[in-house]
């Protein structure tokens, strides 16, 4: 199967894949080609190209349960970012059955927007379709950690509580909401950020605390999955107290939501 796209393509692969397009691949055997919309006959175009292509391309394969990648950690197949027209990955030893791969395109770094073709060759059936994003509601804050906020990670009581806070409100109605919580900061600095419940929303207590795992540096990212009504504080912080800067806080859901400063 292909997969044109004329949208503007993704961001580098450097830090984080927040950006970058991911397909639903599921197969028993694959070679995975991206191929930008040319013509074998165009060969004498494409060494011309070639010669002063800065364009640096690639695809990274991930096994998933066909969900979007966020980190370029754990990749099947990690992607050689080349600035030729076409390239090609392959995975070997697919075992038998029903099996769901993310594919990601992505430049190594975002200079200009192209235009790609994805491609799937493969002995058995398979299905490649655009990962699904259900985030039906987004919201980014812009913020700052100033000296008197930068409290660092829970490692420091004595500053922890200092840092800034919001308060999430999900108006789940009929059904829990899914949720992708992200935090972008200087990449210079290791953050991340915990999600607590407020203590009048019994639900909330019951869903309990969360955090975005290990310190990154520059981005994190959190994804909750049947989250109940209710309203939770999110807490972002750099892992060192003192590290002054901005950041945003940027929230999908698949229900209705408000949030708020809390500090």
């Amino acid at each position: 199967q292909a997969f044109g796209q004329d949208r503007k393509t993704p961001l580098t692969t450097i830090d984080s894949l927040r950006s970058n397009l991911p397909f639903n691949v599921v197969f028993i055997d694959i070679l995975i080609g991206n191929i930008m919309q040319r013509s074998l006959f165009d060969w004498l175009d494409w060494q011309e190209e070639f010669e002063n292509n800065e364009e640096y391309i690639t695809v990274h394969v991930f096994k998933t349960d066909g969900s979007r990648v966020f980190y370029p950690g754990a990749a099947l197949v990690e992607g050689t970012k080349i600035n030729s027209i076409h390239y090609l990955a392959k995975v070997n030893g697919v075992s038998r059955g029903r099996q769901s791969y993310t594919l990601v395109v992505s430049q190594h770094e975002k200079n200009n927007s192209i235009d790609y073709t994805l491609e799937v060759y493969s002995s058995a059936v398979i299905h490649l379709k655009p990962v699904s994003n259900d985030s039906r509601y987004e919201k980014e804050i812009t913020s700052e950690w100033t000296q008197a906020t930068a409290g660092g990670c829970s490692n420091f009581p004595g500053t922890f509580g200092k840092n800034p806070s919001f308060c999430l409100t999900v108006h789940a109605t009929s059904q829990s909401a899914n949720l992708v919580i992200q935090l972008k900061g200087p990449v210079q600095y290791a953050v991340g950020f915990s999600i607590k419940p407020h203590p009048s929303s019994p639900e909330a207590v019951k869903f309990g605390s969360h955090t975005s795992g290990d310190y990154r540096n520059g981005f994190c990212v959190l994804q909750l999955k049947q989250v109940p009504a209710g309203s939770y504080y999110i807490i972002p912080t750099t892992f060192q107290p003192g590290r002054t800067g901005p950041f945003i806080l940027a929230i999908g859901s698949s229900c209705h939501f408000t949030v708020e400063s809390a500090s």
